[in-house]
């Protein structure tokens, strides 16, 4: 992960896990003061780490970042749909989809949910507190790739392989 000065050009930090295999996701605070990614959740100053993944859960293929910079959310390759609260250095809570592959994850403005996309073309929506499926907004014939808040809160965009873009 390489942290960068857009007006110069020059990196100005550059993060190397230490564990093995590739980032699929990145996501910076709003603040700019950390980054999270595949292999944890990093101070952008030092790049010294504030939290890593249970690897117990998986691969961490989504991350997101909560408007306020308190909450992380990640979504994992065997099901795992987990908050982290970053001040905190703590798992607020998980849950586990059996059988299905969580590929991407958003937070809505406020904080108050998620909205995930899967390997089977589900769309979820999620409640944040308590970390809870509220509703399936729809399915896309393959993969779901990415999934975003509308800037209100009050919509989600989902891309995926089938190469649709559904607002729900």
């Amino acid at each position: 992960v390489i942290v960068w000065d857009v007006s110069t050009g020059q990196a100005l930090l550059a993060i190397r896990s230490t564990e093995p295999g590739a980032d699929y996701c990145l996501a910076l605070s709003p603040d700019g003061r950390f980054a999270a990614s595949t292999h944890g959740v990093y101070r952008t100053s030092d790049a010294g780490i504030l939290l890593k993944p249970h690897l117990t859960y998986g691969v961490v293929y989504g991350v997101a970042i909560s408007g306020d910079g308190r909450h992380v959310a990640t979504v994992t390759d065997r099901g795992w749909v987990i908050l982290w609260d970053v001040g905190h250095r703590r798992l607020v809570e998980a849950v586990h989809l059996p059988n299905t592959h969580q590929i991407c994850v958003s937070l809505s403005p406020d904080g108050k949910w998620l909205a995930t996309g899967e390997d089977e073309g589900r769309v979820r929506l999620w409640s944040a507190s308590p970390l809870r499926e509220v509703a399936i907004l729809g399915r896309h014939t393959a993969r779901v790739k990415s999934v975003a808040f509308a800037p209100d809160g009050l919509e989600v965009a989902s891309a995926g392989d089938d190469r649709m873009i559904a607002l729900w």
